[in-house]
């Protein structure tokens, strides 16, 4: 997914393919206070299980379709 981020100007991209836990050192990442709505984040879990799995949940499948036409 490539997005750009409400706090900055900079693009960002997410990578589905490269999943790496988080550390916990307060340096490893910086807090913005924004988040995914819940339909964003719904669809970010869809693709995750995708991925993880080979099952497509129905609103994924949408999206695959809405963007194939």
């Amino acid at each position: 997914m490539w997005d750009v981020l409400p706090h900055t100007s900079k693009e960002s991209i997410l990578r589905f393919d490269q999943i790496q836990p988080l550390g916990i050192h307060p340096q490893s990442y910086t807090h913005t206070g924004f988040k995914l709505s819940k339909e964003a984040l719904m669809l970010f879990d869809e693709h995750l299980y995708w991925l993880l799995n080979g099952k497509m949940g129905k609103e994924l499948a949408a999206v695959k379709e809405l963007l194939q036409d």
